[in-house]
């Protein structure tokens, strides 16, 4: 109770220090506090109805998504969906075009079986008819061994009447199909002439009566026969005598079967008990019945042979013909194959135009496409940046609104502030009257002092300004981004465009020279049809005879095939004839083309017998030369021989006997001086040999002559005068210390002194050219002077574009991994590569080359040499081979001098064999003169030569024959075809 005294008591005293207009201010700021909370509840859920906002929910807080990231991922996704609709759109026109290629070719597959089953045919016809002319044969001939028992002639000549009718009738049935099929491949293959189209059905028409009649009149000759043969069995004792005959046939047949015989005799005597008279009269009827079975059966054999004999002159009629049959065809065929390959060629041109076409309007609907995309995705942005705005605005004026209803309630509470009086009064009196003791905990807030409230307010209204500020700073930052990503678009469709512009541009060009390829290719293929055909014309010339009636074996074979189908024809009146026709033209046409063949044989023959006895002769004399010259291959020259190289009309004859282990820069002649120096010697003496020795010259520069070897061992001078001025006009050179090139400068400076007024311009000018030449021909024959310095940043570009592994298209495959290489780079450097990556091979279409006999180090090699004529590695003899083997084998000439100079560096006695066999193969003259050279001077490949343990071509690179021990393989005899 005390304690509820003092509550009052400190509730009242409070009380009457709360101030009025401190609980109106605070109840102001307690409805503000209200009216915020429900306005920012309101924005908040019209936030949470935007699209371009993600709410979540957590904990009360709410995190905003920035817009930029949205768009994005839904751009990612529609992009992802049409290009997955794209790439399903190709591949079902890829599966489409896929199923008409198959369709394409089952039609062919048919096409070619049907062609094929017809020839299968037509070839089963041919031997279904050879097959009956055998069994014909041996029907004949098995019916020349028939059985001579007399009592068996009845039956045996109806069986062989029987079989001879059948086996006739259908030979004759087959015969006259056969004739009829050819004379209707005769006709088709003769369409186009219509008169002999109506004459050759009037023919067959004729043929086929004559055949009927031929027909008709062996049916009835055999049919009385019969009737013949009929009549004469009607009486008893010839049908007695028939049965005994077949009985005793029939015992003949079983042989050894006694009861059989005994029952035969037994029937043969009861049947025989008849007068010796008539006994007689049965044997002179029985000898007179076989008498003319006899005749009739000889009569059979003639008609058999005779008839085997038209058979065969049939038979060699028919194969003549369709030799010719098959001329024919064979012309026509070739004749077909090139329309078919010039329509090929016309349909590829064709093709290839409605393809580049289809290409064309498929690119155009493709960029059409991406206009269309970009077009929408822009008009996507812009509406977005539409909205942005439209947002913006819409906040802005919610702002502005929110100020003026701030405003007016602010009017309001001053208004009514009197108002509120009463209401706090009423509220204290009904708090202090509260009998509850938790109503009383809000007092002491109540007593808070005016200027505690002053800045609660301040406080609420500054937060309350952050976080509209904040608000609106957020719906600034996503119009920026939305603008940005507009930006975005903007720039990406102009890149677009460009590409779109660059690519219908590409596609233009690669159609055309696409294009223009294929009509290259196909005209080169067209050119090599037309020079093979040359070619076969050229080399069937002399096939081309005239005859007597001025026309050639073509039209000889043509007009044959005619006069044998007119045979066919006529076969029936005129076979004989016309067989013997058809053998005599063929012995004839056979004579000429044999005679024909020996006299271009003859004629060929001849002359190269002429040629060889030429070069026989040639080379005696030349052997001759040289042995009395002396040994060309020993270490000295001889003047004889070196006179006669300089000297003869035949000095290049000469020059073939020279081996490549000759040095060339040894003193020669009666001046021991080199060749080089004893040329100018000659020519400034001899004016008229000048321009020979100048060729000769040249000859030895590419031999193997040094114009720069100095003159070694030689205290003498060379003098020259003029003759009848020998003191005025006198000019002397030392030879020792000089050299081809400075002995020519030298007596140069001493020609323009004019020593005693003396006129050398001739020599002079003879000097000068022969030191042109040498200085022309150093660079070529030297490769080192044809180096030229390039900047260190030079090299390192290339070898840097050497490593650039990822962008090389090229890939060599070696016996031990792959090596890859630009495809412009070998292109540029190699013609066989070019053809091999430029065309439709297997190397040009998959980009792979195959090189299984090459290890990786010498393709690496070879291209560290092509690339930058350097290598980082150490790489020995064999590596070098391998590289030199493929710059030799691609016409890379630039790699092949540079290996050749660091291979003749390698030269030894162990890599002498492999380098020398290499250089004589591959025909490189320089390296061949460098391996000479060693193996001539080195003891261990000299005592290999005499052993015999070198190839046979390091034996001819060393002057050797190419078999040791003198040892020639024996020549295979030729075997010589004719054609006739």
């Amino acid at each position: 109770m005390l304690g509820l005294l003092w509550l009052t008591n400190w509730s009242r005293s409070h009380v009457k220090r709360l101030n009025i207009s401190t609980a109106a201010e605070l109840l102001t700021v307690a409805k503000a506090k209200q009216q915020l909370g429900k306005e920012m509840e309101v924005k908040d859920l019209k936030a949470l109805r935007l699209k371009d906002h993600v709410v979540h929910h957590v904990s009360k807080t709410i995190n905003f998504v920035r817009l930029k990231d949205i768009w994005l991922a839904w751009l990612h996704q529609v992009l992802l969906h049409r290009l997955e609709k794209t790439q399903d759109r190709k591949d079902r026109s890829h599966r489409k075009e896929i199923q008409r290629i198959r369709r394409e070719a089952a039609d062919e597959h048919t096409a070619l079986g049907e062609r094929m089953h017809s020839e299968l045919e037509q070839v089963g016809r041919e031997s279904y008819l050879r097959d009956m002319l055998v069994q014909w044969q041996a029907v004949v001939k098995n019916m020349r061994s028939h059985r001579n028992y007399h009592g068996e002639m009845d039956q045996i000549r109806q069986e062989a009447a029987q079989e001879v009718k059948q086996k006739e009738k259908k030979t004759v049935e087959q015969l006259s199909s056969f004739a009829i099929h050819s004379a209707e491949l005769l006709i088709r293959r003769r369409m186009k002439e219509p008169l002999v189209m109506v004459f050759v059905n009037w023919r067959m028409v004729q043929e086929r009566e004559k055949y009927q009649q031929h027909a008709a009149r062996m049916q009835q000759e055999a049919q009385d026969q019969r009737d013949h043969h009929q009549n004469l069995l009607q009486s008893k004792e010839t049908k007695k005598e028939v049965a005994c005959w077949q009985l005793a046939t029939f015992s003949y047949l079983v042989r050894e079967r006694v009861i059989i015989r005994l029952a035969i005799f037994h029937y043969w005597r009861e049947a025989s008990m008849w007068s010796k008279k008539a006994h007689l009269q049965h044997l002179r009827r029985q000898g007179q019945e076989i008498a003319s079975h006899s005749k009739e059966v000889s009569l059979l054999v003639t008609q058999m042979l005779a008839h085997q004999r038209d058979l065969s002159l049939l038979t060699k009629v028919m194969v003549q013909w369709k030799q010719v049959v098959e001329r024919e065809a064979n012309q026509r065929s070739l004749e077909q194959k090139d329309e078919e390959n010039v329509e090929r060629v016309k349909t590829s041109v064709h093709n290839e135009r409605v393809a580049g076409s289809k290409r064309a309007q498929v690119l155009v609907k493709w960029l059409l496409h991406l206009e269309l995309q970009n077009q929408a995705k822009w008009l996507a942005a812009w509406s977005g940046e539409v909205k942005y705005a439209k947002i913006v605005r819409k906040m802005e004026g919610d702002k502005e609104a929110h100020d003026l209803a701030m405003v007016e309630v602010e009017n309001k509470m001053e208004k009514h502030q009197d108002a509120l009086v009463p209401y706090w009064l009423r509220l204290k009196r009904q708090m202090v009257l509260m009998r509850y003791f938790p109503a009383f905990i809000f007092v002491p807030y109540m007593n808070h002092s005016e200027a505690h409230l002053q800045k609660t307010i301040e406080k609420l209204d500054k937060k309350r300004e952050r976080q509209i500020a904040d608000l609106y700073k957020l719906r600034r930052k996503s119009v920026a981004d939305a603008g940005e990503v507009l930006a975005f678009f903007r720039g990406q469709r102009e890149n677009q465009l460009i590409l779109s512009l660059v690519l219908v541009i590409w596609s233009e060009v690669a159609s055309d020279q696409m294009a223009m390829r294929r009509w290259n290719e196909q005209r080169e293929v067209k050119l090599e049809l037309e020079r093979s055909l040359q070619e076969l014309k050229d080399k069937t010339w002399h096939l081309r005879i005239d005859t007597k009636k001025g026309k050639d074996l073509t039209d000889t074979c043509r007009h044959m095939g005619e006069w044998t189908g007119q045979l066919l024809m006529e076969l029936s009146t005129t076979r004989a004839w016309g067989c013997w026709r058809v053998w005599h033209l063929q012995e004839v046409h056979s004579r000429v083309q044999a005679k024909a063949n020996n006299h271009t044989e003859a004629r060929v023959m001849a002359e190269r017998m002429k040629v060889q006895q030429r070069q026989k002769k040639d080379e005696v004399v030349m052997s001759n030369i040289m042995v009395a010259a002396g040994e060309i291959s020993s270490v000295k020259f001889s003047f004889r021989a070196w006179e006669i190289l300089t000297r003869k009309e035949k000095e290049h004859r000469l020059q073939k006997f020279v081996p490549l282990s000759f040095d060339w820069n040894q003193p020669i002649g009666t001046r021991q001086v080199p060749p080089l120096v004893s040329i100018m010697c000659v020519g400034m003496l001899d004016h008229q040999m000048q321009e020979k020795l100048h060729k000769i010259a040249e000859w030895l520069l590419q031999v193997g002559a040094e114009p720069g070897h100095l003159i070694t061992n030689k205290d003498r001078k060379y003098v020259l005068f003029k003759t009848g001025r020998e003191e005025e006009t006198e000019i002397s050179v030392d030879w020792k210390g000089h050299s081809a090139v400075s002995f020519a400068f030298a007596t140069i400076s001493q020609f323009q002194l004019r020593k005693g007024r003396a006129d050398w311009s001739n020599e002079q000018a003879f000097l000068e050219s022969l030191v042109a030449l040498f200085a022309s021909s150093a660079a070529g024959k030297n490769p080192c002077s044809a180096d030229v310095i390039v900047p260190q940043s030079t090299l390192e570009l290339w070898e840097s574009m050497r490593d650039m592994t990822h962008s090389h298209n090229v890939i060599f495959e070696s016996s031990d991994g792959e090596v890859s290489a630009h495809d412009q780079i070998l292109m540029a450097a190699s013609p066989v590569l070019k053809a091999m990556l430029a065309s439709a091979m297997k190397e040009g279409t998959s980009k792979r080359i195959e090189v299984a006999d090459s290890t990786s180090l010498g393709v690496s090699l070879f291209l560290d040499i092509l690339y930058t004529s350097s290598t980082r590695e150490d790489p020995d003899y064999k590596t070098m081979l391998v590289a030199l083997d493929l710059a030799h084998r691609w016409q890379v000439h630039g790699v092949v001098q540079t290996l050749c100079v660091a291979l003749r560096d390698m030269i030894d006695s162990q890599s002498f064999v492999a380098i020398a066999e290499a250089a004589a193969l591959k025909g490189l003259e320089m390296l061949a003169r460098a391996c000479a050279s060693f193996g001539s001077t080195d003891q261990k490949v000299q005592e290999m030569l005499k052993k015999g343990e070198l190839p046979a071509a390091v034996r001819k690179l060393l002057g050797m024959p190419e078999h040791a021990n003198g040892e020639q393989q024996a020549s295979k005899k030729r075997r010589l075809f004719r054609s006739s």
